[in-house]
């Protein structure tokens, strides 16, 4: 949706969110590579994380797709899992707020611009967002405390304690998912990887 229809979308997505089975989230943005940030097979999960950081708080986000899966036919399954889902797509364009710069990587233009892009629409018609230290200090302005003071900006930008998974299946999807990455980086040798 744009800034003119996202009442109605917003409704929708408020609507079919909370029976969803599970969600995808997908960021179209003006860059994904900077030189200095290369990805390497060897780097670990915190490195990786690092970088993909770094990148994405150089470039902006285009556009936000939200797709929410819904389980069908559940009352004839003996297991209870569905083989079938309904996926519900949201493409929201965003434009950076006033005030922030707008960063264009040559290749990622390209790309947008070969999946049929549509700028104008993106300029003209983009919900507008506030990076996060902007965000932060807008809420403390204009939310105060029960106390009468506002929020204090390093409470609000402190980390947050590491995600544990507390439910079985949670526990096994990820002891599948790494197991099934170990597999493969010991299946192709020292030599290559290949993704499949």
């Amino acid at each position: 949706p744009t800034k003119k229809k996202k009442t109605t979308a917003c409704d929708e997505f408020e609507l079919l969110i909370p029976s969803a089975a599970f969600v995808a989230l997908d960021l179209e943005m003006t860059g994904i590579h900077l030189p200095d940030c290369k990805e390497l097979l060897d780097d670990t999960p915190a490195m990786r994380y690092a970088k993909m950081r770094t990148v994405a708080s150089r470039f902006n986000i285009v556009q936000v797709g939200i797709t929410m899966f819904h389980r069908v036919g559940l009352a004839g399954d003996a297991d209870g899992i569905a083989d079938e889902y309904v996926a519900r797509t949201f493409n929201v364009f965003t434009f950076p707020g006033k005030g922030q710069q707008i960063i264009l990587d040559s290749s990622a233009v390209e790309f947008l611009v070969a999946n049929g892009m549509d700028w104008n629409a993106w300029f003209r018609d983009g919900v507008p967002y506030l990076q996060k230290n902007a965000a932060v200090a807008l809420k403390a302005k204009l939310l105060p405390t029960e106390s009468g003071e506002t929020v204090a900006l390093v409470d609000q930008l402190a980390p947050k304690p590491p995600m544990t998974l507390d439910r079985p299946e949670d526990t096994a999807l990820c002891a599948e998912a790494l197991s099934s990455l170990a597999a493969w980086w010991n299946s192709a040798g020292p030599a290559e990887h290949q993704l499949p």
